[in-house]
C-alpha cells in the first residue's frame, strides 16, 4: 500500500503544482502519456495485492463455512440424542399410564 499512497501522492502533488500553483504549467502529450504510464504501473502493482486478498478472504470464507458445518453437525448429534431422551421418556410415561389404568 505504501507504493500505491505514493504514487496517489505524487500525481496528486503534480496536478496541485501543474494546476495553480507553476506560472507556466508543463502540458505536452508525452507528460500525458507519462501519467496514463503511472497510472498503470498502479494498477500493475495494486493487481497482485487485491488478488493475494480475494485468496486470503476465500480461505478464511472456506475456514469459517468448514466451522459453521461442524457446529451444525454437532447440534444436530445433541438434538438428536435430546429427542431419543425424550422418546424414552414418552414410552415411560405410556407404561405407567398403562399400568395405572389397569387398577
Amino acid at each position: 500500500m505504501y507504493a500505491v499512497y505514493f504514487f496517489a501522492i505524487a500525481m496528486g502533488a503534480w496536478m496541485l503544482w501543474q494546476g495553480s500553483l507553476a506560472h507556466k504549467p508543463f502540458r505536452s502529450l508525452s507528460f500525458c502519456f507519462f501519467l496514463l504510464f503511472l497510472g498503470n504501473i498502479i494498477q500493475l502493482l495494486l493487481m497482485p495485492l487485491i488478488m493475494v486478498g480475494q485468496n486470503i478472504q476465500a480461505k478464511h470464507s472456506e475456514l469459517r463455512a468448514e466451522e459453521e458445518y461442524n457446529t451444525t453437525q454437532s447440534s444436530y448429534h445433541d438434538i438428536e440424542a435430546i429427542l431419543k431422551h425424550l422418546d424414552a421418556q414418552d414410552q415411560e410415561l405410556l407404561r405407567q399410564t398403562s399400568y395405572w389404568k389397569k387398577w
